[in-house]
């Protein structure tokens, strides 16, 4: 189990390092990605910092949901077409942020809580669903299988849709070891699915250009 969890908190090295080596062949959007995931393997060296040292790390992926979140909003939202839903977006991330900062500064505690987890992950669901409906509702022909946001979408879906799971239930497995470790299982392969199509995203973009090259 403490194999699975480490491959799975620094899977995000792979798709982070494939960005670096294709930088001059991604397009200014999956170059954000890139950047976004090296922060992402900051924090998660952070918060494993903190485990080793006995600090509890809750407060730090608070604060983090807020760059997270953001981040995946704009970068979903670039790719919209509608603009009533692209303005509802920005509401969204304004939303969410005064929500966030009344959690952390009125509400927080050492104890963890799945709520703001769970509206984040929420949210980030309704994004990739409503790219995927412009996506397959639209007249122009996309080959899905070498269409990069395709598949980072999909990893995107899978990890959030896990995450749902494993935050809803929280509170109950807390007092049940096996429905505790199973959520950890379910975590650790859903983050570890999403890098790895992070991944072919990332490759699919280098085959395009070498295709149109």
């Amino acid at each position: 189990m403490e194999l699975l969890i480490l491959i799975s908190t620094f899977s995000v090295l792979l798709p982070a390092l494939t960005g670096v080596i294709l930088g001059p062949n991604l397009d200014k959007r999956l170059n954000y990605l890139v950047m976004f995931l090296f922060l992402t393997l900051f924090i998660e060296i952070l918060a494993t910092y903190c485990v080793l040292h006995k600090v509890s790390n809750y407060l730090l992926y608070d604060w983090f949901s807020l760059v997270e979140y953001s981040f995946f909003a704009l970068f979903y939202r670039s790719m919209i077409r509608s603009r009533n839903i692209a303005l509802l977006i920005l509401i969204s991330i304004g939303c969410y942020v005064i929500g966030t900062l009344v959690y952390i500064f009125y509400f927080h505690t050492t104890a963890f809580s799945s709520l703001l987890n769970n509206v984040e992950s929420i949210l980030i669901i309704s994004l990739v669903l409503v790219y995927f409906y412009e996506l397959f509702t639209a007249d122009l022909y996309v080959n899905l299988a070498r269409e990069p946001y395709f598949w980072i979408s999909v990893g995107v879906l899978f990890y959030y849709a896990g995450s749902f799971f494993q935050q809803g239930t929280y509170n109950y497995s807390v007092n049940h070891i096996e429905l505790k470790r199973f959520e950890m299982i379910i975590h650790s392969f859903s983050n570890i699915l999403m890098y790895l199509l992070f991944t072919q995203g990332l490759l699919c973009r280098r085959n395009m250009q070498n295709l149109t090259s």
